[in-house]
């Protein structure tokens, strides 16, 4: 068993973050970002892979200048060979793999009979293909040391949808879909664990980088939470594996109303989207970084954090009390 790993039978934790070998996909910008520097600080070792090179190796410099050791490798998810060189790579310079977060992720806004269908096709082969790719290159590993985690960024919309949104919500459905199978096929390997990661409404550069065909300029849905969050869960879903951590009371919210409430949820996800969503903002066809990488914001966040007072509390609340109303 790696020595990282807790020598308890069954278990599966690692025994400390410091000197793991973590693979980050999506790590030039928002969550791979933010956990990117939150393990370096921790003193583990990380592969950080995105499709920008030059992003990836000045995050690299940063990590080094926080404690931690990283090596920075492009490579797009939705290319299977690719992500078993940075598997074999890993392996071989390394000497191991303990964590692999797939998180690397891409959106599109518009309807789903008025985007343009490579688009669409584009965003699952990123947000659900990738971490097909990424699991399939990883298990291989894992099932040989007997030990290893695979987290799976999915998406509070993977559980209760969103309009405007259908290539995302396709993709982050398979997301869970896919953690939940392979837990089951790897009953018999108790210290391989599968997480599933769920965020609400997250700030980062998400909503800059989409491809958007509404007409209309993305935003988060306030109020999102930082990205430095959902970093933290995590990381601790790596020392304490559970097969799903849901960050916040937001996105918990969001579960239990998808799961119990769907004839009343589903019509006011909707109009929290149509109104808070998108903004008052005209926005050109853009095909966004689905094809092309944006080298603008290679950033944790996206600006779109704005504290929650009493009195914005308070209208948040009114205004999902007269959504329910309308109902």
């Amino acid at each position: 068993m790696n020595l990282l790993y807790s020598d308890k039978p069954g278990t599966g934790k690692l025994s400390k973050p410091e000197g793991a070998v973590t693979v980050i996909t999506g790590a030039s910008s928002g969550i791979g970002r933010a956990t990117a520097l939150k393990l370096s600080r921790l003193g583990a070792r990380t592969v950080l892979v995105s499709r920008q090179q030059q992003a990836l190796d000045d995050l690299a410099a940063r990590c080094h200048e926080l404690g931690g050791s990283a090596v920075a490798m492009a490579a797009d998810v939705a290319d299977e060979d690719a992500m078993n060189e940075v598997v074999r790579f890993t392996v071989a310079e390394l000497g191991g793999l303990d964590v692999w977060i797939n998180n690397a992720g891409v959106t599109l806004y518009g309807q789903l009979d008025q985007v343009p269908s490579e688009d669409f096709r584009r965003v699952v082969d990123t947000n659900l293909f990738g971490y097909v790719n990424g699991a399939r290159a990883v298990l291989p590993v894992f099932r040989r040391q007997d030990s290893g985690t695979l987290i799976n960024v999915a998406s509070i919309v993977g559980k209760g949808g969103q309009a405007w949104a259908d290539a995302y919500v396709v993709s982050k459905f398979g997301v869970y879909g896919l953690s939940t199978a392979l837990r089951q096929n790897l009953i018999d390997h108790k210290n391989i664990n599968v997480v599933t990661v769920i965020p609400p409404s997250v700030d980062t550069p998400l909503f800059q980088h989409g491809g958007n065909f509404t007409g209309r300029a993305a935003r988060a849905i306030w109020p999102a939470q930082p990205a430095e969050k959902v970093a933290s869960a995590i990381i601790n879903a790596m020392e304490n594996p559970r097969r799903q951590v849901v960050v916040g009371f937001q996105a918990r919210l969001g579960v239990l109303a998808s799961q119990f409430f769907p004839a009343l949820s589903e019509p006011v996800f909707a109009r929290i989207t149509r109104s808070r969503h998108f903004q008052n903002v005209p926005q050109p066809p853009t095909h966004g970084n689905l094809f092309v990488p944006d080298p603008d914001w290679n950033r944790v966040s996206g600006g779109w954090r704005r504290p929650l007072g009493i009195t914005a509390a308070a209208r948040l609340v009114t205004r999902l009390y007269r959504l329910v109303r309308r109902r």
